[in-house]
């Protein structure tokens, strides 16, 4: 017999297959559900199945069928003729059995252990196994979320992070005679990306807030003035606002350059 950790299991039995690779009748016959009239002996009486003994004795340079006796023992027969047993009892059992023995041979049948106790090892330390790769990937994703958290709060506290404008500056900078609602509320539309930051206020206290990226907000006020429509002389309009109307003369805006990248 050979390994008896990776042996083919039907119906929760495990099919003993000796060293020249023949299997267990008696496993099968078992695994069947172990009726009198599937037993091998019957089958084997046959002259169909003596027939087919010869056939395959002639193929092979196994002996086809042997005997055993002992704890193990029991009637071994050859791959094709344990497939055509299981057929002699049941279509379906044919069916099954087949295609354990192919998983079998290639080598896709996960490794079984008959002793209950052994396997419950065997499963336990599958599972540390598994559960402490788990956590070795838990702490590697936490420890780039700090070094991450850490690298924001340093970049962004005590004030605008490089490259980025408060609100009120952005106002200040490309607001072109806008009232800062409708100014943040056209950003918010194009929707422009923010940043948070941490603001030290003039009593000490620290207040959470967002900055835009100054490209973008030049990029932003430029599609928005574009599509700015002129409704009066001090009055426009934009499909952008929904077509509501806001004070401002485009006529005589000073558009502001963006920021070399």
């Amino acid at each position: 017999m050979d390994n008896n950790a990776s042996l083919p299991v039907v119906a929760g039995v495990q099919i003993i297959v000796d060293s020249e690779g023949r299997y267990n009748l008696n496993a099968l016959h078992r695994a069947s559900g172990n009726q009198k009239k599937d037993s091998p002996s019957y089958w084997l009486a046959l002259d169909s199945t003596q027939a087919l003994v010869f056939a395959v004795k002639n193929k092979t340079t196994v002996i086809p069928v042997v005997s055993r006796e002992g704890r193990n023992g029991g009637t071994f027969a050859h791959e094709l003729l344990a497939v055509s047993y299981a057929g002699w009892i049941s279509p379906e059992f044919q069916i099954e059995v087949n295609q354990t023995f192919i998983d079998y041979r290639t080598g896709k049948l996960k490794p079984t252990v008959a002793d209950p106790v052994l396997a419950a090892l065997v499963h336990g330390l599958v599972e540390i196994d598994r559960l402490k790769q788990q956590q070795v990937l838990i702490t590697r994703k936490t420890e780039q979320l700090e070094s991450r958290v850490e690298h924001v709060e340093l970049q962004h506290r005590n004030g605008v992070p490089k490259g980025y404008l408060s609100r009120s500056q952005a106002h200040h900078l490309y607001g072109v005679g806008l009232s800062e609602k409708v100014f943040h509320l056209a950003l918010q539309r194009l929707e422009v990306p923010t940043t948070p930051y941490v603001h030290n206020t003039e009593d000490g206290n620290e207040v959470a807030t967002y900055g835009y990226l100054e490209s973008d907000i030049a990029a932003a006020v430029q599609v928005f003035l574009d599509d700015a429509i002129q409704a009066t002389r001090y009055m426009c309009k934009s499909p952008l606002l929904e077509g509501k109307r806001f004070r401002y003369n485009k006529s005589t805006v000073t558009r502001r350059t963006p920021p070399q990248q």
